[in-house]
Parts: C-alpha cells; sequence; structure tokens
C-alpha cells in the first residue's frame, strides 16, 4: 500500500527533521511549486508553519495541493467514499525534480551530517535509520560507501544527494 500525499509529506518533512507537530489553530499554507502561481494561496508567514503536518494544509476546492492532488487526494467538489492509489510518471518525476521535494532532501542531507559527521558509514547508517527505520544491509552499504567517495561535489552534497535517493525508494514510498 502505497503512502497517500499527505502522509508522504509528513514523512519526507519527519526524516529531514522539519515536521512541527504543533496541534490546533488554523489552517497552514506551504509553499507552492515556483510554477503555480495562485493568487488566494499565500506561504505561512512562519516557515515552521509551512512545515505543519499535513492535516492542518488548507484545502480549497479550486486549489488544490499539487502533491497531494498528484498523490490521489481526493477531489474536494464531490464525497468520496474511498481513494484510489495509482502509479504514474509524473509522481516520480515530482520526486525527483521537485524544487520542495529537492530543499527537504537538503534539510535531511544537513541533519544527517549534523548529526554523523563526515564519517560515511556514520552517515549512511543515520540516513537510513531517519528515512527506513532499519540499518543498511552490507550490500546497501557498500553501494552507498561507492556512492559517497565517487561523488564529484563535497561531501555534504553527497549525502544530499543520498538522502534524496532515500526518499525516492519503494520502501519510503510503500507501507507493507
Amino acid at each position: 500500500q502505497r503512502l497517500d500525499g499527505e502522509a508522504l509529506r509528513d514523512s519526507m518533512l519527519s526524516a529531514a527533521g522539519l515536521l512541527n507537530l504543533k496541534a490546533g489553530g488554523p489552517s497552514v499554507f506551504p509553499e507552492l511549486p515556483a510554477e503555480i502561481k495562485a493568487a488566494n494561496w499565500k506561504p505561512s508567514a512562519d516557515v515552521a508553519d509551512r512545515h505543519r503536518r499535513s492535516i492542518y494544509v488548507c484545502v480549497k476546492r479550486n486549489m488544490r495541493y499539487p502533491l497531494f492532488s498528484l498523490f490521489d487526494s481526493p477531489d474536494r467538489v464531490e464525497t468520496c467514499t474511498r481513494r484510489f492509489t495509482t502509479t504514474t510518471a509524473p509522481q516520480a518525476l515530482t520526486l525527483l525534480n521537485d524544487a520542495i521535494v529537492l530543499n527537504i532532501a537538503k534539510s535531511f542531507g544537513a541533519r544527517v551530517v549534523k548529526d554523523a559527521g563526515t564519517d560515511p558509514d556514520a552517515a549512511i547508517g543515520r540516513a537510513f535509520e531517519l528515512a527506513l527505520c532499519r540499518p543498511p544491509t552490507t550490500e546497501e552499504r557498500t553501494a552507498m560507501r561507492a556512492f559517497l567517495k565517487n561523488h564529484p561535489g563535497p561531501f555534504a552534497n553527497a549525502v544530499t544527494d543520498l538522502c534524496h535517493s532515500l526518499l525516492n525508494l519503494n520502501e519510503f514510498l510503500y507501507v507493507d
């Protein structure tokens, strides 16, 4: 069973250490992708509010939050007895290329480097723990070590790319 858009957003924010668990209060308005221009959607002034749980994201009939819509959020115009689960190319492309997802991956990478330092094994272990709640297998650890070693950029950028790849794993997106 694949996570719905709301749970997926919350899971990514949680792994990155950004999820704001404050309960109650008015709806919040997270950032929208740059290509979407909405006059009636102003991102919440407090950045921490933008990272509140998805249950608090404002719901408008004519303006659904794009990540939720992409991951099968029901249309708000009519009742919905059950959600359908689709798997489409735009879902994967959004998780790979969307600026909001990339920023979450940067925060995730920064969290891992802060927690684990510049030790590749510690960084790999911490990233797996935060994203997948398990240690990496020997094969995964070997592949990740090679990835970090051969990455052309600084260590922090390599860790960010590793974290971004973990957010795109089926194991992250699906619950068994």
